[in-house]
């Protein structure tokens, strides 16, 4: 019997205590409350997910009314009287309440009053002679974002009432409240693989100490209503509303203590988790941190002011540097360039200085100025990192040039507030590519105006992290400087944009110029979601515009919603705007932005279309980025035909705009048109050859069409223009691991993580390759890493699930899609074909072809997804509905060359010569580079025993594409091993060891060749010299081993 040749390949990587004891002091039923007293302060031990289970099962009741029905929670016992924690919307207006306790037996329960309307509590008790378990109950202050909780209850599902059965669930903390919303509720948590459902409410979360830290009470995705309102009013913003909807949601059992008064529920002193520890020690309240930032920004702030025939101008600066008695100070060079000689520095303290010196930088929207005093000045710490991180709290301080400052209220008339700095993808939300004009490389949402260019850009710990230069708007132009005489208002529509220090430290190196700078490295902790907001909030009071106000005050007014993220008030603002005037382009087309921020990506292309009728076609700027967005709001329905007209139209008004090329390529790729895709980014990068983002996307287009080791060279380039962006050296191991060089993988991992702690992508990818290399207990370590980072975040589950699958937990594996289906719908129709993927590499190939199924049901226009399916059917031998599925596909997108090399393929293993034929110079022409194509077609002429004209198409292979030599002679000795002509065989394997001798697998291989051939002792050399290089896989090895 000939051995088939076994796959080793690592699975692809998308872009996943016992209880301790209480006191109960004696109460009188129905008149005083249990009592819990305060313990000792103890450290708990995790207990085991079985151990919960149990606690789970023995604490939690089922409750029953007439018209209702939900979960609860035994807290307490005095005698023979139990007292059950539920949620009021359980028992509201419910006369006759029964009970069903874990041995199956019901009671009649009575409500006990709470001092509270409004919140999600009750109280029940019951009397019964017999023991049951009391809940343990613990602060929720005592967890954080991260914590793996545990949740119980009786969903209805398409039960009665009596006949719910307990269901028990894992999740993970991703939200803790400071300050609680309406009803109560403070923990937010995301569940593995099912969301909380109807008849859990009530139900109790438990920490892994088996503590009960709250109930259920809002499932994810409710369906109608607004919960998301803290209890003073405030609302958070829309995408945080938007997070905060993926989350289920629990009341904690602290609330007891403030709307039970009666009942004196005092939690032990317990030891903090490690994620609550380091984030208590962390914790900096929202005023505090405001004031302080805000403190330092006055010392370091300056105003740039000069006369003007019809008053003062001003711009704004930043002490960064003193020796002696002169200190130097950073602005932007569009001020001082637009200034006279009567330009001077006021300090916060009300003194002018005159300009010494002033340096530039070319390329840079720089200027380095100089003055002397013999005061005693603070100066800035710079904050030299990378600041590529996504929706980091930043902080801008400088003067408006409309309140003509003078020193007597410089420091009144200084403007201070807080915004997102964008970070790695501000590429994809800038307006078009003048915002990265002048080294302008940050974007965010900020509120700044004319005057406070060169302004300081302050992190969280006050560190100068860039220089504010301009914003987006409309004037024909960007215009961060005051023109004389304007014929027309400036329109807001966009983010504010600024020059990052990182820049400046460059240009002060090639100008050999030594300012005796200290700048710090480490990256300051993110904030959570919610204090971001509050603090963003705290420093803004928007005014709407009065009654008779015109279509620009609304559009500006909705931009500043905007930018806070209030993308309903926005929208309402615009609809004012257009109101006013309803051929106003402008409010149109953000109009769609706002909606394309909501994901309502229909009604977005309707607002487009209407901005694009209006626009003059003269007008190229606003014709070009309604275009872009238009071509933007296609993708994401899917439609990448559409898309990509867009684009070419966007790209006709302005055919230097990196941008959208970038993006035109991302449709095509999606659209199975690589070539096209690969032509669209080389045209960006001309445009723009210090874009990382072009050589990442470039990267990932080589890396669809197998090309790893060209990917690892484009990815590499991206790392030479951003050697601190962790998501480039997360992304080159993401590659390394297509190869199986596990062991350049994980190195670019660990940098990935040196450089950002926090990147759960990097954490969950390694692992990811762990599993690959059998190492479970590292790869579990690293994906709960992951999750306790972004417990919200889908793609972590996906890539999990793919480390379940590496290891054969099949069922494991399915239940993280679902999680990520559940977290996030709008790229299901994604994990649904990545999680086929997956399953058609295991052999599962009815539960491929299902998901499959589901996919094409989301999306049936999308092309690749046929393609994959037919990729199945042909691994199954059901060659007619592969043919179906690629002809399909093929349909829909003709010049995809992949789908014709299949289809091509799937008709030599049918013996239909001609048609292979066909397809295959169908294939080649429209990528006559492909290297790939001619092994496949090569594949196709060993299925037709032609096997000479194989090994010219392998030939040809190899000529186009000599850095991946081993991998064809890798596949040549496949082909041979199949054959049996194992003499041959072995000669390819040869020549894959030569070219690539530290390649575990071929050493596989090749002794599986020999121990077809009859050589013992050569297969046992080759299995020992590939455990001796790869020794994390020799449990599979010595499986393989005995199977020869």
């Amino acid at each position: 019997m000939v051995h088939k040749q076994k796959k080793i390949s690592p699975l692809s990587l998308i872009i996943g205590i016992s209880s301790l004891s209480f006191l109960l002091i004696p109460i009188f039923y129905n008149s005083v409350i249990p009592t819990i007293s305060v313990a000792e302060k103890v450290v708990e031990r995790e207990l085991e997910e079985k151990d919960l289970e149990q606690i789970a099962t023995s604490i939690s009741v089922k409750i029953t009314s007439e018209t209702n029905g939900g979960s609860g929670v035994l807290i307490a016992r005095e005698d023979n009287v139990y007292t059950v924690l539920t949620n009021n919307h359980v028992v509201e207006n419910q006369q006759k309440i029964t009970i069903q306790t874990s041995d199956g037996k019901n009671h009649q329960a009575k409500k006990v009053n709470v001092d509270s309307d409004e919140k999600d509590v009750a109280l029940l008790q019951f009397s019964s002679d017999i023991d049951y378990q009391i809940a343990a109950l613990k602060n929720s202050k005592n967890i954080a974002k991260g914590d793996r909780v545990f949740i119980s209850g009786f969903p209805f599902r398409d039960k009665t009432s009596e006949s719910r059965e307990l269901i028990f669930r894992n999740g993970r903390v991703s939200f803790i409240l400071q300050k609680a919303l309406k009803a109560g509720y403070k923990i937010g948590y995301v569940t593995e693989e099912n969301a909380v459902e109807k008849g859990m409410s009530g139900g109790a979360i438990l920490d892994r100490s088996g503590k009960l830290i709250g109930i259920n009470g809002i499932h994810a995705n409710p369906l109608w209503g607004n919960p998301y309102i803290y209890e003073n009013g405030d609302t958070p913003n829309e995408e945080l509303r938007a997070k905060m909807s993926l989350s289920n949601w629990g009341v904690p059992v602290e609330i007891l203590t403030q709307y039970a008064p009666n009942i004196a529920i005092e939690i032990p002193t317990e030891q903090l988790s490690a994620s609550a520890e380091s984030e208590k020690k962390t914790t900096v309240k929202t005023p505090d941190l405001v004031s302080s930032i805000d403190a330092k920004a006055k010392e370091i702030s300056v105003l740039i002011s000069w006369s003007t025939p019809t008053g003062l101008s001003n711009g704004s600066g930043v002490l960064i540097a003193q020796e002696g008695n002169t200190y130097h100070v950073l602005t932007a060079e569009h001020v001082v360039s637009n200034a006279n000689e009567s330009l001077k520095i006021v300090t916060h303290d009300g003194r002018e200085y005159q300009i010494k010196s002033q340096k530039t930088f070319e390329g840079a929207d720089l200027a380095l100025l100089e003055f002397t005093s013999n005061e005693s000045y603070q100066v800035a710490t710079i904050g030299d990192y990378y600041r590529g991180l996504e929706d980091r709290v930043i902080f801008v301080s400088g003067w408006s040039s409309s309140k003509q400052t003078v020193a007597e209220n410089i420091e009144s008339n200084r403007e201070f507030n807080a915004g997102y700095l964008l970070g790695y993808h501000s590429v994809n939300q800038a307006r078009d590519n003048r915002s990265f004009n002048n080294g302008w490389e940050l974007v965010y949402s900020n509120f700044t105006s004319i005057g406070m260019s060169g302004s300081p850009l302050l992190d969280i710990e006050g560190n100068l992290i860039g220089i504010h230069a301009g914003s987006e708007s409309d004037q024909g132009r960007i215009s961060p400087v005051p023109q004389e005489n304007d014929p027309e208002p400036i329109h807001d529509i966009g983010y504010s944009l600024g020059v990052p220090v990182k820049t400046f430290l460059a240009k002060l190196e090639q100008s050999q110029t030594d300012l005796g700078l200290n700048p710090q490295n480490s990256t300051p902790q993110k904030l959570s979601d919610v204090k971001q907001d509050n603090v963003i909030r705290s420093l803004v009071d928007l005014t709407p515009p009065t009654a008779d106000a015109d279509e620009v005050a609304w559009l500006n007014y909705g931009n500043k919603l905007w930018r806070l993220r209030d993308y309903d008030k926005s929208l309402q603002a615009y609809e004012k705007a257009i109101e006013i005037k309803p051929d106003f382009h402008k409010a149109w087309y953000a109009h769609g932005w706002a909606l394309m921020r909501q994901k309502n990506y229909t009604q977005a292309k309707v607002s487009f279309n209407e901005a694009i009728e209006y626009i003059d076609e003269s007008n190229y700027e606003a014709a070009t980025i309604a275009w872009r967005q238009l071509g933007d709001a296609h993708f994401y329905l899917g439609e990448y035909e559409e898309s990509i007209k867009a684009f070419k139209k966007a790209i006709r008004y302005r055919p230097d705009d990196f941008i959208v090329y970038q993006w035109l390529s991302e449709s095509s790729r999606q659209s199975g048109r690589y070539q096209e895709a690969i032509k669209a980014l080389k045209e960006s990068l001309s445009l723009n050859p210090n874009s990382s983002t072009g050589y990442s996307r470039l990267a990932s287009i080589l890396s669809d069409n197998g090309e790893f080791e060209a990917a690892i060279a484009q990815i590499s380039k991206a790392i030479e223009l951003e050697p601190g962006n962790a998501d480039h050296y997360s992304r080159r191991g993401q590659f390394y691991s297509y190869l199986e060089n596990y062991e350049a993988a994980i190195a670019d991992f660990n940098k990935a993580v040196e450089i950002e702690p926090s990147h759960a992508e990097a954490h969950v990818s390694r692992g990811l390759v762990r599993a690959n290399q059998g190492n479970e207990s590292g790869f579990n370590s690293d994906a709960d890493r992951a999750l306790s980072l972004q417990p919200e975040n889908a793609f972590i589950y996906t890539t999990r699930g793919n480390g379940y699958f590496a290891l054969g937990k099949i069922e494991q594996g399915f239940k993280d899609y679902n999680t990520a289906i559940n977290l996030d719908s709008n790229f299901a129709h994604f994990f649904y074909v990545w999680r086929g993927q997956a399953l058609n590499f295991q052999g599962e190939y009815e539960k491929a072809i299902a998901d499959y199924n589901r996919a094409i049901e989301l999306q049936p226009k999308i092309g690749v997804y046929y393609r994959d399916r037919g990729r199945t059917y042909l691994d199954q031998k059901n060659y007619q509905l592969a043919l179906a599925d690629f002809n399909k596909a093929i349909e829909i997108e003709a010049d995809d060359y992949w789908t014709h090399a299949w289809r091509g393929f799937t008709h030599a293993k049918m013996g239909n010569k001609e048609l292979f034929i066909s397809d295959f110079d169908k294939a080649i022409s429209l990528d006559p580079e492909s290297s790939w194509l001619h092994t496949m077609r090569g594949d196709g002429y060993f299925a037709l025993n032609e096997v000479d004209k194989g090994i010219q198409e392998y030939d040809t292979a190899i000529s186009l594409e000599p850095t991946s030599a081993h991998q064809y002679y890798n596949r040549l000795g496949n082909q041979f091993h199949g054959l049996e002509n194992y003499e041959r065989a072995i000669a390819n394997y040869n020549k894959a060891i030569e070219l690539k001798p530290n390649n575990a697998l071929y050493y596989v291989y090749r002794g599986n060749s020999y121990a077809q051939a009859g050589n013992t002792q050569k297969l046992i050399e080759d299995y020992n010299k590939a455990i001796s290089l790869n020794p994390d896989l020799a449990h599979k090895y010595h499986n393989q081993l005995g199977d020869q």
